[in-house]
């Protein structure tokens, strides 16, 4: 079972980034399938995503680092950050240096990718509807104040 699962894995890589080289301005790797990697050496891990092909890579961790540490080793491989993933705890009291970092990544988009809940606290409608407000009280922020 694990060399089926090896196989495919390599099997969709190489398709990416087969795919990748033929249009490398529309497809992208978020860092987190890299994260094991980027916590060890981030220049390294960028070295090993460039050489399949890509150069969008979207953060959602700064892996030690600072923005602009890692804007300017994107910029030395010819890579962009198009897209900045924080959380929503992050987003919401943090907003100015989430969106300061994403500017200096170079970013253009902040996205959170979850919504707090569990079996303690579940996902709820007046969960959704404190979301939404939240995200387009932010959304507001980092758009007018930030061009994100």
């Amino acid at each position: 079972m694990k060399n089926y699962v090896a196989c495919l894995i390599i099997l969709v890589l190489t398709a990416v980034a087969s795919e990748a080289q033929k249009s490398p301005d529309k497809l992208g790797v978020v860092s987190y399938t890299f994260r094991t990697s980027f916590q060890k050496d981030v220049a390294a891990t960028l070295d090993t995503i460039k050489g399949m092909g890509i150069t969008n890579i979207e953060f959602s961790n700064l892996f030690g680092r600072t923005a602009a540490d890692i804007k300017k080793l994107l910029e030395e491989r010819g890579m962009q950050c198009t897209s900045f993933g924080t959380s929503y705890d992050e987003v919401l009291t943090k907003t100015q240096q989430v969106a300061e970092n994403a500017k200096t990544l170079g970013a253009s988009f902040v996205r959170v990718a979850w919504i707090p809940h569990d079996n303690k606290v579940p996902f709820t409608i007046e969960t959704a509807k404190k979301a939404v407000e939240d995200f387009n009280t932010i959304g507001k922020i980092l758009k007018e104040q930030y061009e994100l």
